[in-house]
């Protein structure tokens, strides 16, 4: 009896002391010390014995504020901002964006806000914003094959991503691909993943595999790439997790989304006759398709379009055509060296087909815009503005708020390569 209420007097200590230090690390500027890095799982600690049961019902703990932070890359690096006080964090400290050099790249930061998950070259990480650690998970597929991919976060709190198992071997004869892509379920806080089923190969070649693209927040529905070792990766298809079936689609653009009853692609058929796309959306329980964007002129093509995350609206990419000769590229791609800057969209997704005149439509002010992210209440939607005349790709970015319910923008930071933020 005595060890059991001592056990108890030591588990309530420890989360006093737990829930102290977090507030503190949450109100406090922290320091600019690299981050711990944990390159192998913890093994999980053994369960400590039932406390007996206190005389009276313990308080309830007054819940932690949490900073739903944004995350970026940056010269780098991963770095994140407090979008209502600016108060800003660099998370990694060893990056660079030179040639050959270890950098941390594509941000996904988990819904609950304490998270955050990237890649580098070869492992994907998870930083913690209350221990200020991070634990890497080393990719099985080799760096020189498109195969390991984070699909994103589920409601659940668990980051998932897929794993490959086998390689590419092009000198087999017939060629050989990867044995299977396994779909991983990590759990941040006890940093341990598990397997939850496999993506299929819906080809029959014997190099084809399926190279994994976003996940559902409910983590049963996943769209992924058809690919193969020797041509890379072309249509996507939506895999459902709990059924184990699969549905083509022939667009490589497809967008599934959150509850899983749509799904949105970016049409080009009429790509080459009037140099236009539109965004079309599919009803996944009926096979019905109507238009949820086309533009009002020819001459405009859309990209990177992202669910807002109650799926009212979906914001995308606008970019006016230049060289309309040019404008098809390699594979059948939209060439983007043939368009003009691009600025940001979001559209309204209402019932019936898209009317310019009645559906409510933003576009956001200026242009050279880079696709970023929702916040999580879909009021807000964070994107990066590159430099006239700079590099879209690498060049000094500067970090842009848009919000539809004021139609105001708010610049929050400049910084030499500032791409691809998450909320």
């Amino acid at each position: 009896m005595k060890r059991n209420l001592k056990v108890g007097i030591l588990l309530l200590v420890g989360l006093a002391l737990m829930a102290c230090s977090l507030t503190e690390m949450i109100a406090d500027e922290p320091e600019t010390a690299a981050p711990a890095v944990e390159t192998e799982a913890a093994e999980p600690a053994q369960p400590a014995e039932p406390a007996a049961p206190e005389p009276t019902a313990p308080p309830e703990l007054t819940p932690v504020p949490v900073i739903h932070w944004i995350a970026y890359e940056s010269g780098g690096n991963i770095w994140a901002v407090d979008p209502d006080t600016n108060q800003y964090q660099q998370l990694t400290f060893d990056g660079s964006i030179e040639t050959n050099r270890l950098r941390y790249n594509a941000p996904l930061v988990s819904p609950d806000g304490f998270y955050v998950a990237f890649s580098s070259r070869g492992d994907f990480h998870v930083y913690s914003f209350a221990s200020q650690n991070i634990h890497s998970i080393t990719m099985a597929s080799p760096p020189d094959m498109l195969g390991d991919t984070m699909l994103g976060w589920g409601d659940d709190g668990m980051l998932y991503y897929t794993r490959t198992q086998g390689v590419c071997d092009l000198s087999a004869d017939p060629m050989k691909g990867p044995e299977s892509m396994d779909i991983m379920r990590y759990d941040p806080a006890a940093r341990n993943a598990n397997k939850v089923g496999e993506i299929p190969t819906i080809d029959e070649q014997s190099h084809a595999y399926s190279i994994g693209k976003s996940i559902t927040p409910s983590g049963r529905y996943i769209t992924a790439y058809n690919a193969a070792c020797s041509v890379g990766f072309g249509s996507t298809f939506v895999y459902d997790v709990q059924t184990q079936t699969h549905e083509r689609n022939p667009h490589g653009s497809a967008e599934i989304s959150n509850d899983g009853t749509t799904l949105a692609y970016i049409d080009d058929s009429n790509l080459d006759t009037a140099n236009f796309t539109q965004i079309m959306g599919i009803d996944r329980s009926t096979g019905a398709q109507r238009v949820l964007y086309k533009p009002q002129l020819n001459g405009y093509v859309v990209t990177d379009m992202r669910w807002s995350p109650d799926d009212d609206f979906i914001a995308f990419l606008e970019w006016p055509v230049l060289d309309a000769a040019n404008v098809r590229g390699m594979g059948g791609f939209v060439n983007t060296a043939a368009l003009a800057d691009p600025y940001l969209v979001i559209v309204a997704v209402t019932p019936g087909e898209y009317d310019a005149d009645s559906t409510e439509t933003y576009f956001v002010p200026e242009d050279r815009h880079l696709m970023g992210a929702w916040s999580p209440d879909g009021s807000r939607i964070v994107y990066t503005q590159y430099e006239e005349g700079g590099n879209m790709y690498s060049g000094p970015g500067a970090l842009m708020l848009y919000d539809r319910m004021t139609n105001s923008v708010t610049f929050l930071e400049r910084q030499e390569g500032l791409r691809r933020p998450d909320w």
